[in-house]
């Protein structure tokens, strides 16, 4: 479960968020919607533990955000920009394999193989996996991207 208490953040003298207050269960997926610069980016940045909130605290499983490691909070967390950079001439399957990352340290197992197939399928990706990267749709680049947070 991820609860967020009374968060607030500015950047310089622009308050960005202001005493926001959101629980969500364990398991379950949750939209944010918004105008731009309504702050979903900000707030998303705040929960990977990629910036910190001037007010207010963030829990994860009931643990302060800032007690975790950023191998464990890798384990419970992914966060996908929308736009993303990305040169590396790597095939579709190697990029999910990339989301196994937090778990294996780069020495897949069983366990891992199968999250991976598990992610191929769900996404439908099966006829890319072969497929390089940067010879697919951005659509589907997406949805590659979706299935390394999955996996």
């Amino acid at each position: 479960m991820i609860e967020i208490h009374s968060i607030g953040k500015k950047y310089g003298r622009h308050p960005v968020l202001k005493d926001i207050n959101l629980s969500v269960p364990a398991g379950k997926v949750v939209s944010l919607i918004g105008p731009n610069g309504a702050g979903k980016s900000t707030l998303l940045s705040l929960i990977a533990g990629l910036e910190k909130p001037e007010q207010g605290n963030i829990s994860i499983d009931g643990k302060g955000l800032g007690t975790y490691s950023l191998k464990t909070l890798s384990k419970k967390l992914s966060f996908l920009k929308q736009h993303n950079v990305f040169d590396l001439k790597l095939k579709v399957s190697e990029l999910i394999a990339f989301g196994r990352f937090p778990h294996s340290q780069g020495h897949l197992n069983g366990e891992d193989h199968e999250k991976i197939e598990e992610a191929i399928a769900m996404m439908d990706l099966s006829p890319l996996r072969h497929s390089y990267i940067d010879e697919i749709s951005g659509g589907q680049r997406q949805l590659v991207f979706l299935a390394m947070i999955v996996a």
